[in-house]
């Protein structure tokens, strides 16, 4: 998710060779550091995932909530505030359906046979660690690629949210105002309290 200008295949390759043969250690930390990018890039698609279905969990709690509140209060409501309910519980069914569909399995690239054999880099173990650290590329390529594109979707449903939260406060709000609860509320505190 950098802003950086992103490398393509051919450019990893011609970086790779760049160097001499005989400098290994810079091979290792190319492979260690390429190890590490690669255990922190499939770490963060996971964290997507969770975060997903999370907000899934969330909403579908919200809407059970909602459900149960229309179900205990009818009569309560008038037809303004029970549709601005009934719309923040439609909101949230897309919330949580698309918190869902954030969290599919992704098709990712991961390590082949012959990405981890291959036979015409047995020539020296330098080589195919060099390989290995192109290989290594296109897997953080293609986990930051899934990442990125779960956490806008992430991001739209967490907008969409808001809207719901907000049909819920207006429909709160809009409740005290004509059932004069505030009203009622203020008396009690009145007689009991002061």
């Amino acid at each position: 998710m950098s802003t950086n200008p992103q490398l393509n295949l051919e450019e990893v390759k011609v970086r790779l060779q760049s160097y001499p043969d005989d400098k290994i250690e810079i091979t290792n930390e190319l492979y260690s550091f390429g190890d590490f990018l690669v255990k922190d890039a499939t770490a963060r698609v996971h964290e997507m995932d969770t975060k997903s279905f999370a907000i899934a969990g969330y909403a579908g709690a919200t809407i059970s909530v909602l459900f149960s509140t229309l179900a205990l209060s009818k009569g309560l409501f008038d037809a303004f505030c029970g549709a601005l309910v009934v719309a923040a519980i439609a909101v949230l069914t897309n919330v949580a359906w698309g918190a869902i569909s954030a969290a599919r399995p992704t098709s990712l690239h991961w390590f082949s046979d012959n990405e981890w054999i291959r036979s015409d880099c047995f020539r020296s173990a330098d080589m195919l660690r060099r390989y290995r650290v192109q290989c290594m590329w296109g897997i953080i390529r293609g986990h930051q690629d899934a990442a990125e594109v779960k956490a806008n979707t992430i991001t739209n449903i967490q907008g969409r949210m808001r809207w719901a939260f907000l049909l819920v406060a207006a429909a709160f709000f809009e409740f005290l105002v004509t059932r004069s609860a505030f009203e009622c509320l203020w008396v009690w505190v009145w007689k009991h309290v002061l």
